[in-house]
């Protein structure tokens, strides 16, 4: 298999139409999520989801793949299986790179679909759950299947809103610090200074605008930085400005760029569900050499580890209130 394989983290919610946060287990009188969910991804065998972006002149569909099982584990309280998702819109040509020969012609109502794994952890009695899903280069379905589920409580008349934000997981981002190298460091504040000059005068007039300081490196910027960004991402109030106290000044972002295993990813400080949740798992799987795709085990076995992180920052998260 010559491309990577990355798992995506994330956190969903479920409210009432007062924006109450529900339990899980029970968001409705003798509902459980449990089995709504599993209802729905059967159902997408059925009824497949389609985004249509008009603009952009493509359709995005999303179904359960048809030669992969779901499962569903009551003592564990997961499903996990494959997804099956594809763009279409466009006319094409598919051509044997081989013999040189076209072999196939792509209609706009044609999409090339791939699977994607998918794994949902509902603990009981909680007010949230885990989402583990595969991203394939720069596609991925969070969206998609977001829209699809709203699609479904709509048609089963549950007037329940649900939630999927990202997840980054903390001991990821320590290792992506410890390994990595942070190249740029941007200091964001959501207005400018009356005067140029002014513009670190705690007393000068605000205007609207975004004043953005940025500090940055070819070679990668100091131990210390990554020490700050630590701190910052660890810091137990994440609400409200960002505090640098090095600094005696306070910001409405703090943006890191960092580079690790390959690849560049930005880290928000402040609005920290920004910050893409994918973690490249490649080495970590086993290829079936029939179909040169990862097996269900060990995607299975690489989402378990980064639920268990999820669950053990969540309920520190419980003890500590």
């Amino acid at each position: 298999m010559n491309r990577k394989v990355y798992l995506s983290t994330y956190l969903i919610t479920l409210y009432d139409k007062k924006d109450k946060n529900l339990f899980f287990s029970k968001y409705l009188p003798e509902k459980d999520f449990l089995q709504t969910f599993y209802d729905f991804i059967f159902d997408l065998g059925t009824d497949p989801h389609t985004s249509i972006n008009l603009k952009k002149g493509y359709k995005k569909t999303l179904k359960i793949a048809a030669d992969k099982e779901q499962h569903i584990s009551e003592d564990n309280r997961e499903i996990y299986g494959f997804l099956s998702s594809g763009l279409s819109g466009e006319r094409a040509i598919i051509n044997d790179t081989e013999s040189g020969n076209d072999v196939f012609k792509m209609n706009r109502n044609h999409a090339k679909m791939v699977n994607t794994y998918y794994q949902v952890r509902i603990p009981e009695n909680r007010r949230f759950a885990y989402l583990i899903l595969q991203r394939q280069g720069t596609f991925g379905i969070k969206k998609l299947l977001e829209e699809a589920f709203h699609k479904y409580l709509i048609k089963i008349n549950q007037k329940v809103n649900l939630k999927v934000n990202n997840f980054l997981i903390s001991r990821i981002f320590k290792r992506m610090l410890e390994e990595g190298r942070i190249f740029e460091m941007s200091l964001i504040k959501d207005h400018v200074e009356g005067h140029i000059e002014e513009l670190y005068d705690k007393g000068a007039k605000r205007v609207a605008g975004r004043t953005k300081t940025v500090i940055c490196t070819e070679r990668g910027l100091p131990l210390p930085v990554k020490s700050l960004a630590y701190n910052l991402y660890m810091r137990a109030q994440k609400d409200g400005p960002v505090v640098v106290e090095q600094l005696y000044d306070q910001f409405d972002e703090i943006d890191f760029e960092i580079e690790y295993n390959g690849s560049k990813k930005t880290i928000h400080m402040s609005n920290v569900g920004r910050s893409l949740p994918d973690y490249d798992v490649t080495d970590e799987l086993i290829i079936d050499t029939d179909t040169d795709e990862p097996t269900l085990a060990s995607l299975k076995a690489q989402a378990d580890i980064l639920i268990k992180d999820m669950e053990d920052y969540q309920e520190e998260k419980i003890r500590i209130k």
